[in-house]
């Protein structure tokens, strides 16, 4: 008998304490920030191709969650713009193929593997590129110090990192911005493929440049090893043919993935 009425009370303890729990709105999630909903966001409309949506974030969330649909359509290409510095974090779902952020004060962003194509203005020091991105059209931030392009990436563009010290490139390079890494103070060192790269070196309303061009910094010149390095790099710039091809490459593979979800013109 005693140990039924034990029983009683405990029971009745326990859904005290989760009454307790719901009208409070605690639970073992409340820590994990929610998915904005769609009012937050500036802009929605279908990509080009209507398979998902371009959508245009503009606010302060501290902790910043994407979501992966809205109105059950994947969301495809997002837009980050943060003009008072508040974001601080931000996690781009599955699914996303484009990004476009702008938060000078953010420290974190988490990437899916699904993307393709992204532009990153923050105050990071570290950043995780995945394995499918294609196209990096720029990186800027105050704090990153290493940094490591992965192979798969064909198009890269300026890197505006006052502290950066260590580059990575990959063989899949084939353009490279005419300012990739120049005036960087700190650059030391430059990582890539022992047989040297073939590329061919952009700039938007500029005339076309030696691969090596876009390594120049205080730091690399006073480096001989360096320099060795990057002479390793074929001329492939003032190749006529060799730039017909990587521009017909490029423009292919612009309009056959990047434009479908982001529209605009290419951006070379």
């Amino acid at each position: 008998m005693k140990a039924t009425k034990f029983i009683y009370k405990v029971l009745v303890a326990l859904l005290v304490s989760t009454q307790l729990f719901a009208a409070t709105g605690c639970n073992e999630k409340s820590g994990s920030p929610k998915p904005v909903s769609e009012k937050d966001f500036k802009k929605i409309h279908l990509t080009e191709n209507g398979e998902g949506l371009y959508v245009e974030y503009e606010g302060t969330k501290e902790n910043l969650v994407i979501p992966s649909k809205i109105q059950d359509k994947p969301v495809l290409f997002v837009k980050i713009f943060d003009i008072k510095d508040k974001i601080k974090s931000v996690v781009i779902p599955e699914g996303v193929k484009g990004i476009g952020v702008t938060a000078l004060g953010l420290k974190n962003i988490q990437l899916p593997s699904t993307l393709i194509y992204m532009e990153l203005y923050g105050d990071f020091d570290k950043l995780e590129i995945p394995q499918g991105v294609v196209q990096i059209f720029e990186i800027s931030s105050r704090s990153l110090k290493s940094l490591t392009i992965p192979e798969g990436v064909k198009y890269f563009g300026p890197v505006n990192c006052e502290a950066l010290e260590s580059v990575t490139l990959p063989k899949s390079i084939k353009f490279i911005h005419k300012h990739a890494f120049t005036e960087k103070d700190n650059l030391k060192e430059i990582n890539i493929p022992e047989e040297g790269l073939s590329v061919f070196i952009y700039g938007l309303n500029s005339e076309y440049t030696k691969p090596r061009d876009c390594f120049t910094g205080k730091a690399i010149d006073n480096s001989v090893e360096l320099q060795e390095k990057i002479l390793k790099i074929k001329d492939a710039g003032e190749v006529e043919d060799f730039y017909s091809a990587r521009e017909a490459d490029y423009l292919k593979w612009f309009y056959d993935n990047l434009y479908p979800v982001r529209g605009g013109n290419p951006l070379l």
